[in-house]
């Protein structure tokens, strides 16, 4: 779910594949988007397809293809993409151009982004680099099949955050 304006949100709807716009001063609803590319399969699991896609006036496209379990994103200003990975407990990133996701934080095996379920960056210039992340405890998929903790808000502050450049291998520059 997202707010549109003032007067409306967007309420997606993976299992028929649509986006709804929904009136919050005046009740009114109805599909604003349907696309059948972005139902997950029947005879799948939820949130199968690992995609996230975009939809200009015309057909969607796949802009990434690698963020499993994805559950909800968010759009930084400077045009990256992050994404709360709910059930594997993980937090992701897109970088403007990018065609992969890159983690961030979290892990499968830890609680501190124990079921991350989405996220919204800051509204003031104070805030405007931290995000801020719902997390549900991990209860739809415990950690380790067994841990569950309680749901929380958890910050983290993107200002700084830079996708680490690969280090050379020297190892490749021997002269065999």
């Amino acid at each position: 779910m997202t707010t549109l304006d003032e007067n409306n949100v967007l309420v997606g709807d993976i299992y028929n594949g649509k986006v709804y716009k929904i009136g919050t001063t005046n009740g009114t609803y109805g599909p604003l988007l349907s696309d059948p590319k972005m139902r997950f399969p029947s005879s799948a699991p939820h949130q199968s397809r690992h995609t996230l896609r975009r939809t200009p006036v015309g057909a969607s496209e796949v802009v990434v293809d690698n963020v499993p379990r994805a559950d909800d994103f968010v759009f930084k200003s400077d045009g990256s993409i992050w994404v709360a990975q709910n059930q594997w407990d993980e937090l992701s990133v897109v970088p403007v151009g990018a065609t992969q996701a890159t983690l961030v934080a979290g892990s499968n095996i830890s609680t501190t982004l124990a079921g991350v379920t989405s996220g919204h960056f800051g509204r003031t210039p104070e805030d405007r680099d931290i995000l801020y992340l719902a997390t549900s405890g991990a209860l739809g998929l415990p950690i380790n099949g067994t841990v569950v903790v309680a749901g929380s808000i958890v910050k983290i502050d993107t200002a700084s955050f830079r996708l680490p450049t690969p280090e050379p291998d020297d190892e490749c520059d021997k002269d065999w």
